[in-house]
C-alpha cells in the first residue's frame, strides 16, 4: 500500500516538486489498483468530478468509488507516460 498525506506534498520547497510527488502517487496508487492510497490524495470533503458528469461527494466516497471501478473492471492496468 501507498501511504501519503496532502501534507507531505506541500512540505516540498516548491509547487513544482509538490506536483511531482503528487502525481507519482496517484500513478503508483492507480498501477497497483490502491483505492485507499487514491482516496488518501483527497481532502474529507472533497469533490471528484467524473467524466460522465457524475460527482463523488468526500474521501470515503471516493475510496468506495475507486473500488468499485477497481473490481468492476478487473483487468484495468494503469499505466502512464511522463
Amino acid at each position: 500500500m501507498i501511504k501519503s498525506t496532502a501534507t507531505a506534498f506541500f512540505q516540498a520547497n516548491d509547487a513544482e516538486t509538490a506536483f511531482k510527488r503528487l502525481r507519482d502517487t496517484h500513478h503508483a496508487a492507480t498501477e497497483t489498483r490502491d483505492a485507499k492510497a487514491i482516496a488518501s490524495l483527497y481532502a474529507d470533503n472533497a469533490f471528484l468530478y467524473g467524466p460522465g458528469g457524475g460527482v463523488t461527494k468526500g474521501k470515503d466516497a471516493i475510496f468506495r468509488d475507486m473500488s468499485a471501478f477497481f473490481s468492476a473492471f478487473e483487468q484495468f492496468t494503469g499505466s502512464f507516460v511522463r
